[in-house]
C-alpha cells in the first residue's frame, strides 16, 4: 500500500485495511513498534490526507478501537499501487529497491542482509535504499560492526563494503534471520519462491515419513532458493570440511539433499551435508514413529516431564495418541537437538512475552531440562526454553478446561507447530468457555475444511478464504497480549458470539477520548494512574495470591538428613501449616525415590503433595552451617526449603523465584557466606523469597 507521505502512515493503513474488527491503540503500538504519541500524530496526519482526497477518515469506535469504513477500504482496494514484484533473491541483491519507512532495527537487519548477500554494498546505495543520510548509514554500520565482531569483519573495497568471514557462518546467519528479513520484504514487495523447492520438500516428507510445520516448509523453500542462487550466480560454495554425518537418523535426508543438488548440477559433498543439517533443525508437525532419534529422545523426554512433575507437584494429564505430551515434546526436541548440535540459533519472537506471562513455568521448565543437557552437552538458550515452556503451559491449562456442548464451531488454524497451536487453543477455550473451538488445524486441514457449522476462523497466519461464502477469518498471534484479546472480545461481542458486558471500563478507550481533547505528555503514567483509580474504586483489591506463611532459621548443629528435614519443617508444623504426616511423607518419598528433591548447589527442596497433610500455603528456609548428605556423598546439602503447597498453582511463584536464585552464582556465593539468621533473612529478601 503506497498512499501516505507521513512516516508510518502506510504501515498503519495496512494494519487497518487487513483487519475486519477495530484495532485498539495498544495493538497498533505493538504491531508498528512505535509510541502511542506517534500513533496519535500519524492518525491525525492520515486523516488530513484522507479528507483531502474525499476518503472517509479513520474512525475511533468507542470501546473497540480504530477502523476504516468499508467505503475507504474499497477505495484502497481499487486505487492503491500494487506491490512491486520481485522474482528472485538475485534480483533483490542486484538492483536498488526502496525501503523508505523502516524502523532503525528493521533497517539495520536489511543492511546486514545486503552486506552478506550482495557482492558489494556502498554508502550511496544504502542511503538511497533507505532514504536516509550518509551519516545515518555510517552510524548503522558502527552498530553492525559491533554485532558482527565475533564472526565477521566489514572491509572497504573500491566498489563498496563487503563482509569477510567463513561462508558457512554467513549461510547460518542468513538462515537464522531469514524469517525476519522475509517479513520486511513481504510488507514492501510481492515476493514468492519458485514452486520447485516446495515440491522437493514434499518429496523429502514422503521419503522420511516426517511432516514439517507450514512455517518450516516455507522458510526452507525460501532458503533453498537463496542458497542455489548464491552458489550458481556468485560461485560461492562451502569449501571447508564438515563433520560427515553417517548416522542412520539423517542418511535419508543426506541422500535427498545429494539428489537435489545433482538436479541443480551442483556436485559438492559439503553443500549436501550443510543443507541436510539445516533441514534437520526445522520444526515438524509429525515425526515418523520409527525415527531413531525420536526413539532415543522419548525416554529423555519422560525424564524431563518427571522432573517438571517433581518440581511442581502437578500430575500432568496423560493423553493418548498424537496428543500425548511425551510424544509431542519428544517430536519437538528432535529439531531442538539438531539446532544445538549444529549451532543454529533460533530467535523466538514470543520470548519476552512468554517470560513475562509464564514466568514461573519458564523457570521451572528451565530447571527440568537437565536430562537434555546431559545428551547434548549444551545449555539451551532462553529462546529454545520458551518454546518448550509452551508445551508445559498447554498441558497445565488442559487440566482446567472442559468440553463445550455448543454445536456451532470456531476453527483455530496455526502454522507454527504442535505446542504453540495447542497453547493457543487452551487459552481460547479457557477465556471463552461458552464457545466451541475445533483444531488446531494446519494449512492443509484448513484448505479442506467444510464450512458447515463454522462461524469463524482464528488463524496465527494470514489466510485467504477458500470461497466467497466462507466464514470470516481473523488473524491472532499464537500468544495474544491484552490488546489482541480486547480486539477479539470486540469482534465476538459485535457479532453476538459472546454477551456484552455493560459495566466494563476500557482504559484504552478513555485514553483515546482524552487524546481527542488534550495533549497527553506521559501516556504510560496516565494509563497506570487510571488503572489504579478504577481498580480501587471498584473495590477489587483482592488479597495477593502469593501471600503465604514463611519462616527462616540458621543453625550450626550437626544433623543427618532425616533430622535436618524434621528440623526444617518444625515451624510449619508448630504453626499448623502442615501435619506431622507431611514430614513423614517427605522422608518416605526420599527413601523410595532417592535424592530427586536435591536441586543442586547444596539446595534440598523438601515437599510432597497437598493431600499428604498440608493445611495452608507455607514455606520454610533453613541454612545448615554443617553440611549433610542423603545417599550421594557428591551432593552435600546446606540449605533446605520446606514447601507446603495447597494446590497445583499457588506455589509456582515461590518456586520460580527460588529456581532463579539457585541458578544465580552470586546469590549462591552469598548464601554460603551467611553466618547468622539475620544474614539469611536479608538474602531471602534480596531473592524475593519472603
Amino acid at each position: 500500500m503506497n498512499f501516505s507521505k507521513t512516516k508510518h502512515g502506510d504501515s498503519l493503513l495496512r494494519e487497518l485495511y487487513n483487519q475486519k474488527a477495530p484495532i485498539s491503540i495498544e495493538t497498533l503500538e505493538n504491531r508498528l513498534n512505535i509510541s502511542r504519541r506517534s500513533i496519535f500524530y500519524t492518525i491525525k496526519q492520515l486523516n488530513k490526507e484522507l479528507k483531502a482526497k474525499n476518503i472517509d477518515e479513520i474512525e475511533n469506535i468507542r470501546k473497540s478501537g480504530y477502523t476504516l469504513s468499508p467505503k475507504a477500504k474499497n477505495y484502497f482496494l481499487t486505487h492503491t499501487t500494487k506491490a512491486q514484484q520481485i522474482s528472485s533473491f538475485n534480483e533483490l541483491n542486484r538492483n536498488i529497491f526502496h525501503f523508505p519507512n523502516l524502523s532503525k532495527e528493521e533497517r539495520i537487519l536489511i543492511t546486514k542482509y545486503f552486506l552478506i548477500s550482495r557482492p558489494y554494498t556502498s554508502l550511496n546505495q544504502l542511503s538511497v535504499i533507505f532514504n536516509i543520510s550518509k551519516n545515518t548509514v555510517i552510524a548503522d554500520l558502527q552498530i553492525i560492526r559491533h554485532d558482527f565482531s565475533k564472526k565477521f569483519t566489514i572491509e572497504n573495497k573500491r566498489k563498496g563494503k563487503i563482509v569477510v568471514g567463513k561462508e558457512k557462518e554467513k549461510r547460518k546467519w542468513i538462515f537464522s534471520n531469514l524469517n525476519s528479513v522475509l517479513k520486511i520484504l513481504n510488507n514492501n514487495f510481492s515476493f514468492s519462491f519458485s514452486p520447485k523447492y516446495l515440491q522437493q520438500l514434499c518429496l523429502l516428507e514422503r521419503i522420511t515419513g516426517n511432516t514439517f510445520t507450514d512455517d518450516s516448509r516455507i522458510l526452507l523453500a525460501y532458503f533453498m532458493q537463496w542458497e542455489i542462487e548464491r552458489i550458481k550466480i556468485s560461485n560461492l560454495s562451502i569449501q571447508i570440511t564438515l563433520n560427515r554425518t553417517s548416522s542412520s537418523d539423517s542418511s535419508l535426508i543426506y541422500i535427498w539433499a545429494q539428489s537435489f543438488f545433482n538436479d541443480e548440477d551442483i556436485h559438492n559433498s559439503y553443500e549436501t551435508q550443510f543443507l541436510a543439517e539445516i533441514v534437520t533443525t526445522q520444526s515438524f508437525q509429525q515425526i515418523n514413529t520409527k525415527d531413531p532419534l525420536l526413539n532415543r529422545l522419548i525416554p529423555v523426554t519422560q525424564q524431563i516431564i518427571d522432573e517438571f512433575t517433581n518440581l511442581t507437584n502437578i500430575e500432568l494429564p496423560k493423553e493418548i495418541g498424537e496428543h500425548n505430551l511425551k510424544y509431542m515434546l519428544a517430536s519437538h526436541l528432535v529439531s531442538t537437538y539438531y539446532r544445538a548440535k549444529y549451532h543454529i540459533s533460533y530467535r523466538n519472537p514470543l520470548l519476552n512475552q512468554i517470560k513475562s506471562s509464564y514466568r514461573a513455568t519458564f523457570e521451572i521448565t528451565k530447571a527440568a531440562l537437565s536430562p537434555l543437557k546431559d545428551i547434548t552437552g549444551i545449555q539451551l538458550s532462553d529462546d529454545e526454553i520458551a518454546l518448550i515452556t509452551i508445551y508445559f503451559s498447554g498441558a497445565l491449562r488442559s487440566l482446567q478446561i472442559g468440553q463445550s456442548k455448543q454445536k456451532s464451531q470456531i476453527a483455530v488454524v496455526c502454522s507454527s507447530g504442535i505446542g504453540t497451536s495447542r497453547l493457543l487453543l487452551m487459552q481460547l477455550t479457557q477465556r471463552y468457555p461458552t464457545l466451541n473451538f475445533i483444531g488446531p488445524l494446519n494449512m492443509i486441514e484448513f484448505e479442506n475444511l467444510s464450512k458447515t457449522n463454522i462461524q469463524l476462523v482464528l488463524s496465527t497466519t494470514k489466510l485467504s478464504s477458500p470461497s466467497n461464502n466462507f466464514p470470516p477469518i481473523i488473524q491472532i498471534p499464537p500468544l495474544p497480549n491484552t490488546a489482541d484479546w480486547l480486539n477479539l472480545d470486540s469482534y465476538l461481542r459485535k457479532n453476538q458470539l459472546i454477551k456484552s458486558s455493560n459495566n466494563s471500563i476500557n482504559i484504552v478507550t478513555i485514553m483515546d477520548i482524552i487524546s481527542n481533547y488534550a495533549r497527553i505528555v506521559e501516556p504510560k503514567n496516565l494509563e497506570n494512574a487510571l488503572n489504579s483509580y478504577i481498580y480501587k474504586s471498584s473495590g477489587n483489591q483482592n488479597h495477593s495470591l502469593n501471600s503465604y506463611f514463611s519462616d527462616w532459621q540458621f543453625t550450626d548443629q550437626k544433623m543427618n538428613w532425616k533430622e535436618a528435614v524434621s528440623f526444617s519443617l518444625d515451624n510449619l508444623l508448630k504453626n499448623s501449616i502442615i501435619e506431622e504426616k507431611y514430614i513423614e511423607k517427605i522422608i518416605e518419598l526420599t527413601e523410595d525415590r532417592g535424592d530427586y528433591m536435591v536441586l543442586g548447589n547444596g539446595v534440598f527442596l523438601a515437599h510432597a503433595t497437598p493431600q499428604s497433610g498440608v493445611q495452608q500455603l507455607g514455606v520454610s528456609f533453613t541454612y545448615f552451617k554443617k553440611q549433610f548428605c542423603i545417599f550421594n556423598e557428591d551432593k552435600p546439602i546446606n540449605f533446605v526449603i520446606g514447601l507446603a503447597p495447597i494446590d497445583q498453582k499457588s506455589h509456582l511463584k515461590i518456586l520460580s523465584n527460588l529456581l532463579r536464585c539457585i541458578q544465580n552464582k552470586d546469590w549462591i556465593t552469598k548464601l554460603n557466606s551467611v553466618s547468622n539468621s539475620n544474614d539469611l533473612y536479608q538474602l531471602l529478601i534480596e531473592g524475593h523469597l519472603i
